[in-house]
C-alpha cells in the first residue's frame, strides 16, 4: 500500500501537480481574499472626490463630453483612465456609477492580492526549500497588504487606488520578471495605462524600463538595450497617445488639478515631510524598502530585479514631499506602491533571515522557513499591537464619509427642487455636482482653469484646499455662493477671501435653508434673486472679518 501511494505521488509530481503546494496556494489565497473582503465590506463608502469622476463620466454618457460643466473643457479629475473605465462599464451594464466603482475597486483588490502572491512566490522560491514552503512564505506579502491601513479602505472608496495599484503591480511584475520580450512589452503597456490613470505612473514606467535592462539573464549590451526598448517603448507610446488627446481636447499636457496645488518650501515643511514620515510609521513602506536593500546585499540577482523599486520609492516619496502629500486619511498616495514594496520586502527579508540562520542540512534546514516566519512575526509585532485601533479609525472615517455625503446629497436635492439651473460657487463639488444639474464654479480650482492657474495659493491650508480667487468668483456672478463657514477659523482660503470681500456683502444676502437630512445650511444669494422657502436668518450680520 505504501509503495502504491509513493508511485501515485511520483506520478502526480511528474505531471506537475504538487498536492501540498496546490493546497497551500488554494487555501492560503482563499483565506487572504476572505480577509480582504471582510475588511472591504466593513469599510465601503464612496469618497467625495470620487463623485467628481462620476460627474465627468455621466456627462460623457449624456453626450456632453468628458467635462465637469458642459461647454468647459477642463480636466479636473486626476484619474482619466479610471473615469473612462467607469463610463464604459456603466454604459455596457447599466449599473450606477457609484455602485460600479465599488465593484471594480473590490475586484481590483482581489487581483492585486493574487498578483502579489505569485510575484512573491517567484522571488522566494529559489531560496526557500519546497514549493509548498515557498508558497506559505509568499502569502505574507498580500496578507500584510490587506491588513495595513489604506489598501482595503481605498479599494472600496470609489477612487482609482486599487485599479492603479493593480496596473503598477502587474506591470512591474511583467517587466522585471518577464522571460520573453512579449511579456516585458505587456508589462510596459500596463505601466503606460497606469500613467494614464495617475501621472505618478510615469515615474514607475521610467524606472521600470531602466531596471528591466539589468533584470534579464542576457547581460550583454545588446540584450540590455533590447529589454530597455521592450520595457519603455510600448508604455511610452500609450502615454504619448493619451497626452496628444489631452492636448487636443483640454489644451494641456497635465491635468488641471496639477496646477491647483501650491508647492514651495512652506508646503514641504508644513505638509510634505510630515506626510511621508507619518506614512513610514503607519503603513510600513519604509520598513519594506529597507528589507529590500538588505536582501539585495546578500543576493546580487535579487539586487538587479529589485533595482527599479528601490529607485522608485525615494523618488516617489520626494515627489509627495514637494506636493505636500494629501489631505485624505491613511496616506492614499503611498498605497498604490505598497504591493511591489511588500512583495520584494518579504523576499528581501527571507534572504537576510535565511542567510543568518544555520546552513546545515537535515532538520535544521527544513525548519528554516518556520524560523523565518517567526522572525517576520516579531518584526510585525508593533503593527499587530496597534491593529485594533487602526480598525476603529478606519471605521470612523467611513462613518464620517457617509454622514458628509448624506448632507451634500440633501443640499443637491434642495437645488434640484428650488433652482436647478442656477450657477453655484462652492468648495467640495463631488457629491453636490453628481446629484445636480447646476453649473458650478469650483472655488478650489480643481475643475476651474482660471483659479487653478491664476489664483493665489495659500500654503498654510491643506493640500488641494490652497487655491483662492475671490474676485474671479464674484466676477462670474453666481446666483449662490456656498462657503463652509462665515467666521474664523476658515477651512478654505477661498472662504476667507470671500467673507472678507466688501462686494460679497454688498451684492449678496446670507440665507438659511432647511434640507431633507434635517440640517440647516447657510449660503449667500444674489440679492435680486428670490427663492422659495429661503429667508435671511434674523439678527444675522455679515460683518467683514479681519
Amino acid at each position: 500500500m505504501q509503495e502504491s501511494d509513493k508511485k501515485k505521488k511520483s506520478a502526480l509530481r511528474a505531471r506537475g501537480l504538487d498536492l501540498p503546494f496546490v493546497a497551500v496556494c488554494a487555501l492560503g489565497i482563499a483565506e487572504v481574499v476572505a480577509f480582504y473582503l471582510r475588511r472591504a465590506g466593513s469599510l465601503a463608502a464612496v469618497n467625495e472626490d470620487a463623485y467628481i469622476s462620476f460627474r465627468y463620466a455621466r456627462n460623457l454618457l449624456r453626450g456632453d463630453g468628458l467635462v465637469f460643466n458642459p461647454g468647459e473643457r477642463v480636466e479636473g479629475m486626476t484619474n482619466l483612465l479610471w473615469t473612462l473605465l467607469l463610463a464604459g462599464g456603466s454604459w455596457v451594464s447599466g449599473v450606477s456609477l457609484p455602485q460600479l466603482s465599488l465593484a471594480f475597486g473590490t475586484a481590483c483588490g482581489v487581483l492585486v492580492v493574487g498578483v502579489s502572491f505569485w510575484w512573491c512566490y517567484t522571488e522566494v522560491r529559489p531560496v526557500v526549500p519546497g514549493r509548498a514552503g515557498a508558497a506559505l512564505v509568499a502569502l505574507a506579502a498580500p496578507a500584510v497588504l490587506v491588513a495595513i491601513p489604506g489598501f482595503a479602505f481605498y479599494s472600496v472608496s470609489g477612487l482609482e487606488v486599487a485599479f492603479f495599484a493593480l496596473l503598477l503591480t502587474g506591470g512591474l511584475f511583467a517587466v522585471l520578471r518577464g522571460r520573453t520580450p512579449y511579456a516585458v512589452a505587456f508589462g510596459s503597456v500596463l505601466l503606460g495605462l497606469a500613467t494614464v490613470t495617475r501621472p505618478e505612473g510615469a515615474l514607475v514606467l521610467a524606472f521600470a524600463a531602466l531596471g528591466a535592462a539589468f533584470a534579464g539573464r542576457d547581460a550583454s549590451l545588446r540584450g540590455r538595450f533590447a529589454r530597455l526598448v521592450a520595457a519603455g517603448l510600448p508604455g511610452g507610446l500609450v502615454v504619448l497617445g493619451f497626452t496628444l488627446f489631452r492636448v487636443l481636447y483640454y489644451g494641456s499636457v497635465l491635468p488641471n488639478t496639477a496646477y491647483a496645488k501650491a508647492g514651495g518650501m512652506e508646503v514641504i515643511e508644513r505638509w510634505g515631510i510630515p506626510y511621508v514620515m507619518e506614512a513610514a510609521r503607519g503603513n510600513l513602506f519604509a520598513v519594506a524598502w529597507l528589507l529590500i536593500l538588505a536582501g539585495a546585499l546578500v543576493d546580487r540577482g535579487f539586487l538587479f530585479r529589485s533595482l527599479a523599486v528601490v529607485a522608485i520609492t525615494p523618488v516617489w516619496a520626494a515627489y509627495l514631499v514637494y506636493a505636500g502629500g494629501d489631505y485624505m486619511p491613511f496616506h492614499r498616495l503611498i498605497v498604490p506602491l505598497l504591493p511591489p514594496l511588500f512583495v520584494l520586502g518579504v523576499a528581501g527579508f527571507v534572504r537576510v533571515a535565511l542567510y543568518a540562520l544555520p546552513q546545515s542540512s537535515g532538520r535544521a534546514l527544513a525548519l528554516r522557513p518556520v524560523a523565518a516566519s517567526v522572525l517576520a512575526l516579531a518584526l510585525m509585532l508593533p503593527f499587530l499591537l496597534q491593529y485594533p485601533d487602526q480598525v476603529e479609525r478606519e471605521r470612523a472615517s467611513r462613518i464620517n464619509n457617509e454622514r458628509e455625503n448624506e448632507r451634500r446629497a440633501a443640499m443637491a436635492e434642495w437645488f434640484r427642487q428650488n433652482d436647478p439651473n442656477a450657477l453655484v460657487a462652492r468648495n467640495g463639488v463631488g457629491v453636490f455636482g453628481f446629484y445636480t444639474e447646476t453649473r458650478i464654479v469650483d472655488m478650489l480650482g480643481l475643475n476651474d482653469r482660471h483659479i487653478a492657474r491664476h489664483g493665489e495659493k495659500h500654503p498654510r491650508y491643506l493640500p488641494g484646499h490652497q487655491a483662492s480667487d475671490a474676485d474671479y468668483v464674484l466676477s462670474r456672478k453666481p446666483e449662490y455662493i456656498m462657503v463652509t463657514n462665515t467666521e474664523p477659523r476658515f477651512r478654505f482660503a477661498g472662504d476667507r477671501d470671500l467673507v472678507n470681500s466688501e462686494e460679497l456683502h454688498r451684492d449678496y444676502e446670507l440665507i438659511e435653508v432647511e434640507i431633507s437630512s434635517g440640517h440647516t445650511t447657510k449660503m449667500f444669494r444674489r440679492q435680486q434673486e428670490s427663492l422659495p422657502d429661503a429667508d435671511a436668518p434674523e439678527g444675522e450680520e455679515s460683518a467683514r472679518i479681519e
